[in-house]
């Protein structure tokens, strides 16, 4: 499969507050924003859906409650949408990320990560299920 030919991933790292989102290009993932968690979220989706021509969207699932909050929301994306919704383990996808800042910058505040965790949860699917050696 030629990089051009790869469809467009959408990845969400969903939460309460925030949603972090990232965008597939080619095989690798990179972040592109944070959105609210808000009654104008599923609009704010749809429409980079739209402008970024996504034909599949990968939520992550952690554990627990929030794993069963981030299924119900992307069956509702996927219902609202009616394209593909895959889910992927995203357990400490964050803690790599501070980690990855850490180690980048020699310290790192609480800042608002949640892009970079979706896009890590994304490059972990896409390097699951892309084969590009074809």
């Amino acid at each position: 499969m030629s990089l051009a030919k790869l469809p467009t991933t959408l990845g969400i790292d969903f939460g309460t507050k925030r949603v972090g989102i990232a965008r597939s290009y080619g095989t690798l993932a990179e972040p592109l924003e944070i959105v609210a968690n808000d009654d104008r979220l599923m609009s704010k989706i749809e429409m980079l859906v739209r402008f970024h021509k996504v034909v599949q969207i990968v939520v992550g699932v952690s554990d627990a409650e929030m794993a069963e909050k981030s299924r119900a929301f992307g069956a509702a994306l996927q219902k609202q949408l009616h394209i593909p919704v895959h889910f992927q383990d995203e357990t400490l996808s964050t803690v790599r990320v501070y980690e990855a800042l850490k180690e980048r910058n020699g310290r790192v505040g609480k800042g608002d990560v949640d892009h970079f965790a979706a896009a890590v949860l994304l490059q972990d699917y896409l390097d699951e299920h892309l084969n590009v050696s074809d």
